[in-house]
C-alpha cells in the first residue's frame, strides 16, 4: 500500500481473514503464532522459522534491506535466533542490512546500515519488536 499517491513510502503488512492487521509495530504475535513458533508439536524447527520470520519482518520494513547471516562488524552481527523458555516466553534476534539510506555529499551507492532487531516474546503469544542501529565498521 502507499499513502495517498506517494509511492516512495510503501506500507507493508499482513491481514488475517478476520481483518487483524499485522505489522512490525502491531499484532506481531499473530505472525509468530501463525508461523507455528508456539505450536506443540512444532511444525518446523525454530532455526528454519528464524530465517523465514526475519525475512518476513524485513520485507515489512519496505526498504532494500536484507537479512545478515555473516559477522561483518567484528561479531556484532549474528544469525537469526530464537531463545525460548518452556512457557514460550523469550527472544527472537536477527540483524539486517539496510541499503535504503540517503547519501550525503554525492553519488555512489547508499551506505550500508546494520540493525539489531530484538523481538520479546511472551508466554501469552504476544510479541514486541525493537531495533537499534549497530555501530558501523568505520566508527
Amino acid at each position: 500500500m502507499w499513502p495517498g499517491h506517494d509511492t516512495s513510502n510503501s506500507i507493508r503488512a499482513w491481514v488475517t481473514p478476520d481483518g487483524t492487521v499485522i505489522s512490525p509495530e502491531q499484532n506481531l504475535g499473530v505472525l509468530f503464532a501463525e508461523a507455528g513458533v508456539w505450536a506443540r508439536p512444532s511444525k518446523q524447527r525454530l532455526d528454519e522459522l528464524a530465517y523465514l520470520l526475519s525475512e518476513d519482518i524485513i520485507w515489512a520494513y519496505g526498504s532494500q534491506s536484507k537479512d545478515v547471516m555473516a559477522a561483518p562488524l567484528g561479531g556484532a552481527v549474528t544469525p537469526a535466533e530464537f531463545k525460548l523458555a518452556a512457557d514460550g516466553s523469550g527472544t527472537f534476534r536477527f540483524c539486517h542490512n539496510d541499503h535504503g539510506g540517503a547519501l550525503t555529499g554525492g553519488g555512489g551507492a547508499p551506505p550500508d546500515v546494520y540493525w539489531q532487531n530484538v523481538v520479546v516474546l511472551t508466554a501469552d503469544h504476544k510479541a514486541t519488536l525493537s531495533k537499534k542501529e549497530l555501530p558501523s565498521a568505520q566508527n
